[in-house]
């Protein structure tokens, strides 16, 4: 995410991250949703031995998010791993 210019140093507010809508769809533009909530609750789990989410399917979230964005081109990596994240967690 930092190689395409999707990474940022600035947290969002308190109140956008306790968004109660899936995604913080509200609140959030997808990539900050990833970089400020799913991987730092991915962390978590691992630093605490906990197990990971049986699935997670963002990647058509993923997916129609850039493509509205029309980030698809320079996105084209990202989107590569997203998939291979839910096919991981989709195989335990």
């Amino acid at each position: 995410m930092r190689g395409i210019g999707h990474w940022t140093d600035k947290a969002p507010s308190s109140e956008a991250l306790a968004s109660q809508v899936p995604f913080c769809y509200d609140t959030l533009q997808f990539q900050q949703w990833l970089q400020w909530v799913f991987v730092p609750q991915l962390g978590v789990l691992i630093d605490q031995g906990l197990p990971l989410p049986s699935r997670s399917d963002i990647a058509p979230l993923a997916e129609m998010w850039f493509l509205e964005q029309e980030m698809e081109q320079e996105t084209v990596h990202l989107l590569e791993v997203i998939r291979e994240l839910d096919a991981l967690l989709a195989t335990g």
